[in-house]
């Protein structure tokens, strides 16, 4: 019989075989039960008529169990004749193993193919593999009293010991069934933290719930605790103060960062600061945000000390005022309330809502004061303003230079609007560029070369100057004065020559001469007037000496509306523009209230030539009382001289 095997199978439980000596031989340890053991083999080799290996049914199997247990009630050795005593069935074999029951389970739910209701804690090897909430593949499974459940191996479950062999496309530690993947440390007495280790360094740590710090927070690396709630992504730091360390405080990662005041957050960066409450530094390099709210962009050496101050970037730029802001650039100050520096090097906003839009070493000190940029241009004054250009100054209240080099705007609201070297010192006055030019009183416009008025007066405009210049100074002439045309050849000149809308080309000569556009080819529909008429209607004109009112201002003059109603001069008509763009004529309502002093001069000169023609006349009859006087005369003479010879004769002897 030696190498026969006897082999217990049911078809759903578990099933083993091994060499029937083996178990005859154990018989030989106890001979007490040799009789009996005797009797099992009889019974095994007539049931399977002597061959050499045979599968019991399961009746054959439950006899050998019983009159085993009852005539052995210790334990079995099945390959073995000295089985352990702490096990009840020890089983060994060089070249076999024990040959669980293989079955294609359905689902982990579901008993089936097992017909009866599973024990629990029935072994089998699945083959089969499904999807699904319930799946199952192939492996070893045990029922847990309500399903079942999947014995793990080296193979596919992640030992504490650790795994090798793994492929990272396919072995993942998750779920499949759009269920959460719960990491947990249950210890409700004193909860633990979760750490997550890499190369036996501390990669991250979870620290357990609580009401104080560090609970709630999340941290790499080491160093001092971390606030409450709070985050701290950085892996290194070169003091144990350089952490999350107020609550709810944030570091998203970089190197010896420090968030230390609550909900404070630097996002990465070196070795910048986060210490005012809901304080937040970008990243960068060495920035501080320090005041509560402040924040700090990133850049490096950068500064946000007050509430609510902003540095965007840059380097080593401040914002020390409440609300106060720099954008960017380098060593730029914002330190008065609400104060915003743009950009730029080295410009301070150092006034009460100041701006510096950029630059290079400009200020805005005063109560909202402006400079736009440019370089060290200054307004220095409540609402002054610098727009830019060179060493420009506002240094009055709502002062303004525009640009330009070394202009200063320093009476109340006066404007320089660019230009060199100009002055608008005067309360609202005005120098709209040019060069060396000073408004030096009051509403005063002033532009040119030179142009410096030698007196002080109000409300003057000066344009060009007298044309004299300083000492050692290239200067030009006095300017020219030009309207609606493109070439000026006087020193007023006012319109296109010939236009009957735009001033025609009247121009004020070199020599102080107004003269105006009186060419026949720029004019139409010509009217002929009798002069003895002109004459008679200037015997009907009024002339009177009178002021303007309200001045001293005394003249000579027919009045505009005797004249008009003798003569009908002036424009009847104002062309304009209406609200489509379109030209329009309306009745020109004061036609009547004024008076060109070449109409006076053309009746005038009417009157001229009535007077001429009546003067020819008379010259004429003069002409010829004079002739008939001649012959009255000679006539006279004849008849003195015959009355003389009269005489005599009548006196002769």
């Amino acid at each position: 019989m030696t190498g026969s095997s006897i082999r217990f199978q049911n078809g759903q439980g578990v099933y083993s075989q091994a060499p029937i000596s083996l178990i005859y031989k154990s018989a030989d340890t106890y001979p007490r039960y040799r009789f009996a053991w005797e009797l099992i083999f009889f019974f095994c080799t007539f049931v399977i008529g002597m061959k050499t290996t045979r599968t019991l049914p399961l009746q054959a199997l439950l006899v050998v169990g019983l009159l085993s247990a009852g005539l052995h009630a210790q334990n079995v050795g099945i390959g073995t004749a000295t089985p352990d005593p702490s096990a009840r069935l020890h089983i060994e074999d060089n070249a076999r193993g024990l040959l669980i029951p293989r079955v294609a389970l359905t689902a982990t739910n579901s008993a089936a193919p097992v017909t009866t209701t599973p024990a629990t804690g029935l072994l089998v090897y699945n083959t089969a593999t499904t999807t699904g909430p319930t799946a199952v593949t192939p492996g070893f499974y045990y029922w847990n009293g309500s399903q079942w459940v999947r014995l793990l191996g080296g193979g596919d479950a992640w030992l504490l010991t650790g795994n090798a062999g793994t492929n990272p496309a396919v072995n993942f530690l998750g779920t499949t069934d759009a269920q959460p993947l719960v990491i947990a440390t249950k210890n409700t007495t004193t909860p633990q933290p979760i750490q997550i280790l890499v190369g036996n360094q501390e990669t991250f740590r979870f620290n357990p719930p609580g009401v104080s710090a560090p609970a709630w927070s999340i941290q790499r690396g080491g160093g001092n605790p971390r606030g409450l709630h709070a985050v701290d992504l950085q892996s290194e730091r070169s003091a144990a103060t350089q952490v999350a360390s107020g609550d709810y405080s944030v570091i998203g990662g970089g190197l010896n960062n420090t968030a230390s005041s609550g909900a404070a957050t630097v996002g990465g960066g070196y070795q910048n600061t986060a210490s005012g409450g809901y304080a937040t530094v970008g990243g960068g390099d060495r920035d501080t945000a320090s005041g509560y709210s402040a924040t700090v962009g990133g850049g490096a050496g950068n500064t946000a000390s007050d509430w609510f101050a902003t540095v965007g970037g840059g380097n080593g730029n401040t914002a020390s005022g409440f609300v106060a802001t720099v954008g960017g650039g380098w060593n730029n100050t914002a330190s008065g309330f609400v104060a915003t520096v743009g950009g730029g090097w080295n410009n301070t906003a150092s006034g009460p809502v100041a701006t510096v839009g950029g630059g290079w070493n400009d200020t805005a000190s005063g109560y909202a004061a402006t400079v736009g940029g440019g370089y060290q241009n200054t307004a220095s004054r409540d609402f002054a303003t610098v727009g830019g250009g060179w060493y420009n100054t506002a240094s009055r209240e709502f002062a303004t230079v525009g640009g330009g080099i070394k202009n200063t705007a320093s009476g109340y609201i006066a404007t320089v609007g660019g230009g060199y070297l100009n002055t608008a010192n005067g309360g609202y006055s005005v120098v709209p560029g040019g060069f060396s030019n000073t408004a030096n009183a009051n509403y005063n416009l002033v532009f040119g070369e030179n142009v410096d008025p030698s007196v002080t007066e109000t409300h003057r405009v000066y344009f060009f100057g007298d044309g004299s210049c300083p000492p050692d100074e290239d200067c030009r002439s006095s300017g020219f004065l030009v309207i609606n045309r493109l070439d000026g050849d006087y020193p007023i000149h006012v319109g296109t020559n010939g236009s009957t809308t735009n001033g025609g080309g009247a121009y004020l000569s070199g020599g102080g001469t107004w003269t105006n556009a009186s060419s026949r080819s720029f004019k139409e529909r010509f009217v002929q007037y009798r002069p003895a008429e002109v004459l008679e209607k200037i015997l009907q004109l009024p002339v009177e000496g009178y002021f303007y009112k309200g001045t001293e201002e005394y003249h000579i003059t027919p009045m505009a509306e005797d004249f008009y109603r003798l003569f009908g001069t002036g424009v009847h008509e104002i062309i304009e523009t209406d609200s489509t763009g379109q030209l329009v004529r309306r009745p020109n309502p004061d036609v009547d209230k004024y008076l060109a002093a070449s109409d006076v001069a053309g009746v005038a000169l009417l009157g001229i030539q009535a007077l001429h023609a009546e003067n020819a006349q008379l010259r004429r009859r003069v002409s010829d009382l004079e002739t008939e006087n001649a012959a009255l005369r000679a006539r006279l003479e004849r008849l003195e001289t015959l009355m003389q010879r009269i005489a005599s004769t009548q006196t002769s002897p």
